[in-house]
């Protein structure tokens, strides 16, 4: 029992790290996607004051020429007044050459104002582009800061005012909450009151006074000594030995120490769960629970338990394979000093991890068979493309996209991604609101959409980051709303995000696996350990059962879908 409250103290506390450890992963990719946007805002920029700094220098030289032409114009149009002397000087009664001079001089006039304006234009541009870059190397420099800060990385940037902090605690009329009295009691102590704790006089009217305190026992290895028999059969002509479930090896002598199912399942659940190094995990069970083991010797333990569980492995990918619908998604990894991706299939009772240095299709094949028959829920990466099978894309990735080009749009350019976002959140409210609506109405909302967001695609959009975003939507337009057609598939690929996070946040601490057999290792622990949470299962029971029998699956067979 103890064992267990501490299990459960440890999980309370794993599950808060985690949270505050999602929250700040969160926010440093978002701050790391607003600075790669600001640079490129800021390199286009440059680039763009680069070609006015050019257009304003011809312009310039343009105009100077035009100033020296209108100079020789003027003095030889004097001198010809001064040859012409008291000649006439209506426009009728000039000569040819004259009315040639000042028809080119009136010219030259008209272009020298219309430069002289355009140098004016460009100049005023010049000094906004000059301000807008100057503003966004300044952002740039404070997302360089923040992301090298080490203390607080993800504090806030503005003090939030008094008047408008939320205050801390449940809000009014909320359910009160506390830690309620056990109902087994492991010890009682009387502390006996003989007299006043200050004076030593007598005291009167004695009431009693209860408190529960929840504490953990003395940790100390309990050690078992395991006493097996053999015999010689004659009729199978070898000797037999007893054996027991609880016995991790059959070996004798210097191999006959063995560490015991509950160490070796609370040592993976600490490096699976909760990410401690195997020197710390070695440093924790010497100095805490008072055993004594190196940390190639937990490895060790934790591959026993990976092997064990590879049936239970094998089985959440058969179940995947007969799932109605899948989310994947994929990221980044580490393995053996190369480039590698760490790829999560999963929906709502099962997840599979698999690491592999492929980020190609041929790794879903795989791992789904050329036989899933049902729907893959993923982003718009194109290696799902040549999959054969049904699909659904993720409408949250193409909402942040089409966000963040509206931000970096003129006023004239955002009609395209506010009419898409538009149709596509009122596809997400027409999901939410299905159970409530008749069926025919339902139809005719969803025909509608459709209209509407073809009729949206089919329009001209020139602008370049528009383009782009239209023509990924085009590309996957019929993957786009099949969350409406199908009651199973979400709108959203959060399932392989939220699944996938914890590798993520692994990742920035150990940037992967060094070996083939540490990947290994840790696509299985941590399959099992997210589908043992989904199915509300204790993962530490789950590996002391595939210890027990290493050649049963500890989840039962999910049934076929009709």
């Amino acid at each position: 029992m103890g064992m267990r409250r501490c299990r459960r103290s440890e999980i309370a506390l794993a599950v808060m790290t985690g949270v505050a450890l999602s929250a700040a992963d969160a926010e440093l990719r978002r701050a790391e996607d607003a600075h790669h946007r600001l640079l490129e805002e800021n390199r286009r920029l440059k680039d763009h004051v680069v070609e006015l700094r050019w257009q304003v220098t011809e312009a310039e030289r343009e105009s100077q020429l035009l100033r020296q032409t209108n100079e020789a114009l003027s003095t030889e149009n004097e001198h010809l007044r001064k040859q012409l002397g008291a000649a006439p000087t209506g426009r009728g009664r000039e000569p040819a050459d004259i009315r040639e001079l000042r028809a080119d001089l009136d010219l030259a006039r008209r272009k020298f104002l219309e430069v002289t304006e355009l140098l004016v234009g460009l100049n005023k541009d010049k000094e906004a582009l000059q301000a807008r870059v100057a503003e966004l190397e300044e952002q740039v420099l404070a997302a360089q800061r923040a992301g090298k800060r080490q203390a607080a990385p993800h504090r806030r940037s503005k003090r939030i005012p008094e008047s408008q902090r939320k205050k801390p605690g449940r809000k009014k009329g909320h359910a009160p909450s506390w830690r309620r009295p056990p109902e087994n009691v492991d010890r009682v102590d009387e502390i006996p009151l003989c007299g006043c704790p200050d004076c030593g006089g007598d005291l009167e009217d004695f009431q009693r006074h209860e408190n529960y305190v929840y504490d953990l026992p003395e940790l100390r290895p309990f050690v078992r000594k395991v006493v097996t028999h053999s015999g010689y059969c004659k009729r199978c002509r070898g000797r037999k030995r007893s054996t027991n479930p609880d016995l991790p090896t059959s070996a004798t002598g210097a191999a006959g120490t063995v560490l015991g199912h509950m160490v070796v399942a609370l040592a993976a659940h600490m490096r699976t769960f909760l990410g401690v190094p195997y020197g710390k995990l070695a440093a924790f069970f010497r100095e805490i629970l008072h055993l004594p083991v190196s940390a190639a010797g937990l490895l060790k333990a934790i591959e026993r338990a990976k092997d064990s569980l590879t049936a239970s492995y094998e089985a959440i990918q058969l179940a995947l394979r007969e799932s109605s619908v899948v989310s994947a998604d994929e990221t980044g990894w580490w393995l053996n000093c190369s480039t590698a991706w760490a790829w999560v299939f999963t929906n709502t009772s099962w997840t599979l991890f698999v690491i592999r240095p492929s980020r190609g299709h041929k790794v879903v094949l795989a791992v789904l068979g050329k036989d899933f028959a049902g729907c893959l829920k993923t982003d718009c990466y194109a290696a799902y493309d040549p999959l054969p099978y049904a699909k659904a894309k993720c409408i949250a990735h193409l909402l942040r996209s089409l966000t963040e080009v509206a931000a970096l749009q003129t006023e004239e350019d955002l009609v395209f991604p506010e009419q898409a976002k538009s149709i596509l959140k009122t596809a997400m409210a027409l999901k939410e609101l299905k159970p409530a609506l008749p069926g025919d109405v339902y139809e005719e909302e969803v025909a509608k959409i459709n209209n509407d967001l073809d009729a949206l695609l089919n329009c001209e959009v020139t602008e370049p980051k528009n383009l782009r975003l239209a023509n990924r939507m085009r590309k996957h337009r019929q993957h786009l709303l099949t969350f409406l057609d199908k009651d199973e598939v979400d709108a959203t690929n959060n399932e392989a995000e939220r699944q996938i996070r914890p590798l993520v946040l692994q990742r920035k601490i150990s940037c992967g696996n060094r070996s083939d057999r540490g990947a290994s290792i840790h696509e299985v622990l941590t399959s099992v350990l997210a589908t043992a949470r989904q199915q509300g299962k204790d993962f530490v029971s789950l590996v002391i059962q595939a210890l027990r029998e290493p050649l049963q699956p500890v989840f039962p067979s999910p049934p076929r879908p009709p």
